[in-house]
């Protein structure tokens, strides 16, 4: 007792002295009813200068504001006026002693005054570090009167004392319970695989996802449990440097919060989208750690009160009077909550029709939003609203769900630009498979340039029924073999924009493709998690197919064919003369599939190439070739066909009407299907076509022959037909088709070849003697004698109109393969010059010997030529198919017969007619 009467003497000096302690300061009291005994009620007052109730509990917060230890700590609680107490008891840190009542003088019924509690010892103080005093009684009435609080303490082997002040008031008292990370955010959480930094995957725009909070605990580090009330924690999306917040909304529309529950560890958020993508964000939070708020102000109900089933949600019930309220947070947020709408008043707690709807509520809230608080958590985040934001420990990026790419449906050419538009889009764009490429929404501020993307194709596999209906249509087995892997290029590299960007690409080589459109590794979007996400979340989900950008429910493929084709052709003879005889070869080609030996021809060699003039080398036979219309497969209209037929054309000049047959083969000497086996040239321009298919291309070169003639009949010549090629080159049926090769350079020929009706003969000779030397001429009709191909020699000695060919020089023009005599005669009798014999040709003439061994005269030998049937003429027999001529052998003593020539004639024996008799003029 004399060392309390000791403290005060020298408490009342420090009054009287004026000291006041720089170090220690007291917060804001607070009041809590708290029934105990009978009868059970509990309340208390705060009427300004007049405070008290009945089982009213007051706690004082103290601080250490100093930045030293502060040992040997007491403190003094006096009261000056009137007061008056019943059952009082006090204690330390919610702990009840270390205290005593002491009394300087006793007014009787009127009560005490200058009652005074002391409380020693109090704890050692850390630096920034608060203890409470509280002082609870049955019945409490007390005036007070300025200051009432003193102390005493060591710092530095100093020893210090004076009164306590108010400590210096801040914008909210939550500032210390928030600036070290007590909670943490992650996607699941598990608690052996926690660690800081790495708790956050990648996200998906508009995808519902739900979250993790993690109470850390006092080292802000180790997942711990909650031992206090439960702790709402409001989330917020923010950049990340942990500024720029978003609130973020739940699927129902309300604020986004997170509860950890007493005795857990961590809680989950309800489900929420985020509605924008990111390359780094982080989770902003707001909450009231309950447990550290706790070991500030010693209230006792924030380790069981409820802050979850309460008329104010997110506050326990002991904090829900103005004057705790006031000490918890400050008379700033009391102030701030007050002015928008009161959402801490009990009985708005978050219903709208409750608060926020009426004009002067509006009207103050302005500023805010007009229902920026109105929730079941709008208390607890108006009271939050000015604290410092904690972030995740770990950022993330969101993105978007996946690429989507469109196109036209049409022919690609081979080394042109194409575009394709490549849109960023959410899940549900992705998956939208009705309407037009403007139907499907592309992700806002995506605006990444298109070098960060891998833009790749490979060649379309069609699908096993695909193959097997082309095998049936070409007949052939291998119909899906491309050779050259060709080049698929990015022509320019744009940026996005806003999601959608329109790519300039090309391919150098012909062939089907399928695109792939993925993000380049090193340059994905998310980027910022490639330390704890794996490819699959992290990378935008790649485009695989191609929409027709009219019907995206339709996927096109991309099919390119040659930009150009390159028409190299020649306009020649099979006998590489200038001239050539009309024959019925190329005629009967078309039914025996064999290559007419006389004939002109049109040589077609045909280069596919791509716009840079490169060879397309998948035109060739095995890479798509079809020629079925009907039954081709087909994707979205297109016929799964890169090698393809094409049209020969030419155009020829004829000097006469006259009839033309018409035979294709390749330079294999393989037949190939003749579109026009005959035709009637007008005297004027006629414009020809033939055909090609694609099994005449190997790596993008095919090459033909149209050859042709004039249809001949053995007994009616024909007068020399000049036929002239102008020109030649190719075509489609479907060049006006989007996409189709426009590009046809063929070849300016201009040349003339000459068409002569030919014939062998050999005239009626008689002779004297056993040995008969004559000729076999090679001869053309001409009966105007024009002779345009320059070949005529001298006119026949039998026949007018008919001159023989100087130009005839050689077998490969036409032959004679033998001759023989007409049955019945003896051939013994004569003997005729042998096939070899027959091959020498000079200027149109083969001079021949013929010999008789028999002794019977005269002796008519009746003489057959057999020649090529294109020199087979004969006057009164269009079917003959050799050429008769007759020689005479007569007696060389006297006159014997007839013969067919005037040379060495004599008077006929008629003893010798029976031979004559016997051969068939």
């Amino acid at each position: 007792m004399k060392k309390v009467i000791l403290f005060l003497m020298i408490l009342s000096s420090m009054i009287a002295n004026g000291n006041v302690l720089e170090d220690l300061c007291y917060e804001t009291p607070s009041y809590n009813p708290e029934p105990e005994g009978l009868p059970p009620i509990a309340f208390c007052t705060n009427f300004g200068l007049f405070k008290g109730g009945m089982n009213c509990k007051e706690t004082i917060p103290i601080s250490n504001r100093g930045s030293d230890k502060l040992i040997d700590v007491k403190v003094v609680l006096r009261i000056s006026g009137f007061s008056g107490s019943v059952f009082s008891e006090c204690g330390i840190d919610g702990q009840e002693g270390n205290c005593t009542q002491e009394n300087s003088f006793d007014f009787g019924e009127l009560g005490i005054f200058n009652h005074a509690i002391v409380y020693n010892p109090m704890p050692d103080y850390d630096a920034n570090e608060t203890h409470t005093i509280y002082f609870k009684s049955l019945v409490n009435n007390a005036i007070f009167l300025g200051n009432n609080l003193y102390g005493s303490f060591t710092k530095n082997n100093q020893n210090y004392s004076g009164k306590i002040e108010a400590c210096p008031q801040t914008t909210t008292n939550l500032e210390t319970n928030r600036t070290s990370n007590s909670i943490d955010v992650v996607d699941n959480f598990i608690e052996s695989a926690y660690e800081q930094g790495k708790g956050l995957k990648t996200k998906i725009i508009n995808q519902s996802i739900t979250v993790d909070v993690i109470y850390l605990g006092d080292d802000n580090k180790t997942p711990s449990t909650n031992e206090g009330v439960d702790i709402p924690v409001l989330l917020y999306l923010v950049d990340d440097n942990c500024s720029n917040p978003k609130k973020l909304y739940d699927d129902n529309g309300n604020p986004l919060v997170a509860v950890i529950g007493q005795g857990s560890k961590y809680g989950t958020s309800e489900s929420f989208t985020i509605k924008q993508i990111a390359k780094a964000k982080r989770f902003g939070m707001k909450y009231i750690d309950y447990n550290k708020l706790y070991k500030k102000h010693h209230f006792e109900c924030l380790k069981h009160s409820s802050t979850t089933q309460n008329a104010v949600p997110g506050l326990p019930a002991c904090l829900a009077s103005d004057n705790n309220y006031k000490a918890a947070f400050g008379e700033e947020a009391y102030q701030r909550c007050n002015k928008h709408c009161k959402p801490c008043e009990s009985n708005h707690h978050g219903e709208k029709e409750h608060f926020c709807n009426h004009e002067s509520c509006k009207s103050n809230h302005k500023d805010k939003g007009e229902h920026d608080y109105n929730h079941k958590y709008g208390c607890y985040e108006c009271t939050l609203e000015n604290s410092p934001l904690i972030c995740s420990t770990d950022n993330f990026a969101i993105r978007p769900y996946g690429f989507r790419v469109f196109g036209k449906n049409e022919y690609k050419r081979a080394g042109e630009e194409f575009n394709l538009t490549i849109k960023t889009v959410d899940k549900s764009n992705f998956t939208r498979n009705s309407g037009t490429i403007n139907t499907v929404k592309s992700i806002d501020n995506y605006n990444e340039s298109i070098g960060n993307l891998n833009i790749t194709s490979s060649f379309f596999t069609p699908s096993s029924d695909e193959i097997k209906q082309m095998q049936r249509d070409t007949g052939k087995t291998d119909v899906t073999s491309c050779p050259a892997s060709g080049t698929f290029s990015l022509i320019q590299s744009p940026s996005f924009m806003n999601g959608e960007v329109n790519a300039s690409l090309k391919f150098s080589e012909t062939g089907i493709l399928k695109v792939n459109v993925s993000e380049k590794p090193g340059h994905e979007w998310a980027i910022v998690d490639a330390d704890d996400t794996n490819d699959t979340l992290r990378f935008i989900k790649p485009a695989t197919e191609i929409y027709d950008i009219n019907d995206i429910n339709k996927t096109n493929i991309l099919l390119f064919i040659p930009y150009q084709f390159d028409t190299n052709a020649e306009y020649k003879t099979t006998t590489n003369q200038n001239w050539v005889y009309m024959s019925n070869q190329v005629r009967n080609a078309n039914s025996i599939y064999s290559s007419p030996k006389m004939a002109a021809y049109i040589n077609f060699k045909i280069t596919a190439k791509n716009k840079d003039g490169e060879i397309t080398k998948n035109f060739t036979k095995t890479c798509f070739p079809d020629v079925d219309e009907a039954n081709a497969p087909r994707i979205n209209g297109l016929k799964l066909n890169s090698t393809f037929d094409l049209f020969l054309d030419f155009t020829l000049n004829s000097n006469k009407n006259v009839p033309l047959s018409l035979y294709t083969e390749d330079n294999a000497s393989h037949p190939i299907w003749t579109l026009n086996k005959t035709y009637d040239l007008n005297r004027s321009k006629n414009s020809l076509q033939e055909w090609i298919s694609p099994f005449q291309f190997e790596h993008g070169i095919g090459e033909a022959k149209v050859y042709f003639n004039l249809d001949r009949n053995k007994n009616i010549p024909l007068n020399p037909v000049i036929l002239k090629v102008v020109d030649a080159n190719t075509s489609t049926s479907w060049m006006n088709n989007p996409g189709a090769t426009k590009v046809f350079n063929g070849t300016y020929i201009n040349k003339s070849i000459y068409f002569y009706y030919g014939r062998v003969i050999s005239p009626d000779k008689t002779v004297k003697g056993n040995t008969a030397s004559t000729q076999i001429y090679f001869e053309v009709y001409d009966s105007n004698a024009s002779d345009p191909g320059n070949i005529e020699g001298s006119e026949s000695l039998l026949t007018p109109h008919w001159f023989v060919n100087t130009k005839h020089n050689s077998t490969a023009l036409g032959q004679i393969f033998n001759l023989s005599l007409k049955s019945p005669v003896n051939s013994s009798f004569v003997n005729l010059p042998p096939s070899s014999a027959l091959s020498t040709i000079t200027a149109g003439t083969i001079p021949i010997q013929i010999s008789y061994s028999g002794t019977i005269y005269p002796y008519h030998a009746l003489i057959e030529i057999n020649a090529s049937s294109w020199l087979i003429y004969n006057k009164f027999d269009q079917n003959a198919t050799t050429v008769p001529f007759e020689i005479t052998f007569m007696s060389g003593t006297k006159w014997k017969g007839f013969g067919g020539s005037f040379e060495n004639n004599t008077s006929e024996n008629r003893l010798n007619q029976k031979p004559l008799q016997r051969i068939e003029w």
